[in-house]
């Protein structure tokens, strides 16, 4: 039952990415990787001491942070206007 919800979920989030005009391809790169990320990531969590406040402390992470966050909210915003 778990695989079939799994299916469904991604065909109705395909369903609405090509009738918002979106290329699925970033989204099909991203799930080929996510397993790569989460493992670097909880290798991070890890190596922080668990602190998921300990990426903000330098203003190089917290640039990088606020420029991931204006660049995704700029292209949704793109998207979203077509």
């Amino acid at each position: 039952m778990h695989t079939i919800s799994f299916a469904l979920v991604f065909g109705v989030f395909g369903y609405f990415v090509q009738q918002v005009g979106m290329s699925p391809l970033p989204f099909e790169i991203a799930f080929i990787l996510v397993g790569n990320l989460k493992c670097k990531a909880q290798q991070a969590f890890s190596a922080a001491g668990g602190d998921p406040w300990s990426r903000f402390i330098s203003p190089v992470a917290v640039l990088f942070m606020a420029l991931t966050v204006l660049v995704a909210t700029q292209s949704l915003r793109r998207c979203l206007e077509k």
